[in-house]
């Protein structure tokens, strides 16, 4: 039914959690690298449990966080989601240095989370 969506070959990158404060995404970390054994690893805007959770130092898009889809493409994964009725926010739309899009959110949530693209 959803071929086209299926050969976009989207997988789950990474669950980020918002927290209030960068005291609480530090324990939310701690915790998941105790519960999974994963080594924690700094960022500017949040803290990371391995490479699997993203403990963001405050709230920010989703009710409860966001949950990023890994594509090749997010250009082509744009288009062909846009034809199955998906917008996207394009003021979170992140490029690199060459203008290549490196990162957007969906417009909306599902089930209380913020989904984005990310460039695999």
């Amino acid at each position: 039914m959803f071929d086209d969506m299926k050969e976009l070959n989207l997988e789950i990158i990474h669950l980020g959690i918002n927290n209030e404060n960068e005291e609480t995404a530090r324990a939310v970390q701690e915790s998941f690298c105790r519960l999974l054994s994963l080594p924690g690893k700094d960022g500017n805007k949040s803290v990371f449990a391995g490479s699997v959770i993203e403990c963001v130092k405050k709230n920010y898009l989703g009710t409860h966080g966001h949950i990023a889809l890994g594509t090749d493409d997010i250009d082509t994964a744009m288009e062909v989601m846009e034809k199955h009725g998906y917008t996207f926010d394009l003021d979170t739309l992140a490029t690199d240095e060459n203008g290549v899009k490196k990162a957007v959110y969906l417009t909306g949530e599902i089930g209380g989370f913020a989904i984005h693209l990310l460039k695999r």
